[in-house]
Parts: C-alpha cells; structure tokens; sequence
C-alpha cells in the first residue's frame, strides 16, 4: 500500500507540472486580447481624428509624402537598376575576376560601376 501513495503523489507532481502549461498558455491569451484591445483602442483614435480634424490630416499626409519621397524615389532606381547590375556582373566582372584569381568582389565592384 505505501507504494500506491507513492504514485499518487508522483502522479498529483505531473499534474502540477501541467498546471503551469496552462498558465503560460493563459498568459499569452491575456497578452493576445491585450494586444487587440490596443490595436483597437488606436483604429479608434484613427477615426475620431479623421472625423473630427480632417484640416490637420490633409497637412499630416502632405508632410508624410514630403518625407517619404526620396525613399520612394530610391526603390524605383533600384528596382530598374537591378537588370543592369545583374548584367554588369555576369558578362564583365565575373568573368574578369575569375580570369585574375581574385577571391570575391563581383557584386559590389558592380555596383560600383553600375
């Protein structure tokens, strides 16, 4: 019989040791609905200023483009660049750097050209 409580007790132990599985679970579920509250409680605060300020959006939205531009600006070179690049690297500075034992270089030698 006293080996019976024994796994009794080693059974309630497991137990405990799923208890705190579920805590962590619960945890990250609050942090969930923490996180929705949030992201709603914002939307919210999106659409009131939309409703009630629109005069201060329109100047927001200028400023925003105003600084996002350049950036835009860059993305659109880079992407028309990129054939160009790939070229330059496959015809000429691969070649000339395998012709010369060079360890590596090509791609930043091509976009130094490019």
């Amino acid at each position: 019989m006293k080996n019976d409580t024994k796994k009794d007790t080693s059974n309630s132990n497991t137990h405990e040791s799923e208890g705190s599985g579920l805590d962590s679970h619960f945890r990250y579920r609050v942090i969930a609905v923490a996180l929705i509250v949030f992201i709603t409680a914002i939307i919210l605060m999106g659409i009131y200023y939309v409703m009630f300020h629109p005069d201060k959006l329109s100047s927001v939205i200028s400023s925003l483009s105003e600084i996002f531009r350049p950036v835009l600006f860059g993305f659109v070179i880079a992407y028309l660049m990129t054939p160009v690049l790939n070229w330059m690297e496959q015809k000429h500075v691969k070649p000339f750097i395998e012709k010369h034992g060079l360890k590596s270089g090509s791609r930043g030698n091509s976009m130094l050209i490019t």
